[in-house]
């Protein structure tokens, strides 16, 4: 096989791709090598499953056996079910780690050579306490690339037992930061705004989700406010006036009640050129100075196929939600 050839060779170095079903099958061979891995490229099954059938146990108490040669990370769980022992974090420390992606992973992988850090999380069962999340970027002091997807627990859901012991988290300094995208609540990116310092020439992408639809009470007095707060954070100084062009994106949700309804999304990103301005997601481009999004929670966070089917009149205008959402950016470098 080509697996017995590689090894034949003399300082042999591996590196593992598949994606579906096969990879049960190929996982505990794989795990076998992990000394001589350098890259791994896993979509893998459930980590629902208890103890040690679960994949994620299975990979986590490898990694955590040592692996010394390992330098990309890419490992992506099917989030369909989260059993309780799933949900047990732990954070692991390997010497030569250079990027890690993990979405729906129960164990975090850092150190002090990862330049490119990608979380995320599709079901509240694996989302991190804050103060985990902290102290894996304080493990990774040379980050150059973060981006933090929906992996921060939401503390508004927590009982208010829960919330009265929720431990602060500290400050992170991260001096070589280059890109930082966060997707979460206006809670978390407040937080991380304020007690995570990055340098000035770093591209910020805050991506705000907010209750708007399906939302009791929720106006547009509350939309400008959080816009206001949430652009006003230091991450987010004078991201628009060191630029000509700041683009408007607007995503609505294609239904008959469009106009009368929240939008999906809609974002201000920043650049020279439009062009530039608009390519806000792409952590590799270097066109877009950053960018300030405001995300519909019940259109972003359900795992309904067509969530917008289910959304009804909101009751607010279109074009009002997004001069509303204008004004509340003002801080960015917009004028009246």
């Amino acid at each position: 096989t080509a697996l017995k050839r590689a090894l034949n060779v003399n300082e042999a170095r591996l590196s593992f791709t598949a994606h579906g079903g096969v990879c049960l099958c190929v996982l505990k061979t794989m795990l076998q090598h992990m000394d001589i891995t350098v890259r791994i490229d896993l979509a893998l099954p459930s980590t629902d499953q208890i103890d040690h059938l679960s994949p994620a146990k299975l990979i986590s108490d490898e990694l955590k056996a040592g692996a010394p040669a390992l330098q990309h990370v890419d490992l992506r769980f099917d989030w369909a079910h989260a059993h309780e022992d799933a949900r047990k974090k732990s954070i692991i420390l390997l010497p030569s780690v250079i990027s890690v992606r993990l979405m729906n992973s129960t164990f975090a992988i850092a150190g002090p050579t990862v330049t490119a850090l990608f979380l995320a999380a599709e079901e509240a069962a694996f989302r991190w306490l804050r103060m985990d999340i902290y102290n894996i970027l304080r493990s990774c002091p040379n980050l150059v690339t973060l981006s933090l997807q929906m992996v921060l627990v939401d503390v508004d859901a927590l009982t208010l037992p829960e919330q009265n012991t929720y431990r602060p988290a500290g400050t992170v300094v991260l001096n070589k930061l280059r890109y930082m995208h966060m997707s979460d609540t206006c809670r978390e990116w407040l937080m991380m705004s304020a007690n995570v310092t990055v340098p000035m020439a770093c591209r910020v992408h805050a991506d705000v989700i907010l209750p708007m639809s399906g939302s009791v009470g929720y106006a547009l007095t509350d939309l400008q406010s959080a816009c206001q707060n949430s652009s006003m954070s230091p991450s987010m100084w004078q991201i628009g006036s060191r630029h000509h062009v700041m683009a408007l994106r607007l995503r609505d949700t294609g239904t008959a009640n469009t106009q009368w309804q929240w939008p999906e999304y809609m974002t201000l990103s920043f650049g020279d050129t439009v062009t530039q301005a608009s390519t806000f997601r792409d952590p590799n481009s270097q066109g877009s100075a950053g960018s300030f999004t405001v995300r519909n929670a019940a259109l972003s966070l359900t795992s309904v196929e067509n969530p917008w089917m289910h959304i009804h009149n909101d009751g607010v205008r279109r074009h009002r939600a997004v001069d509303v959402f204008l004004r509340g950016c003002k801080s960015l470098g917009l004028e009246d």
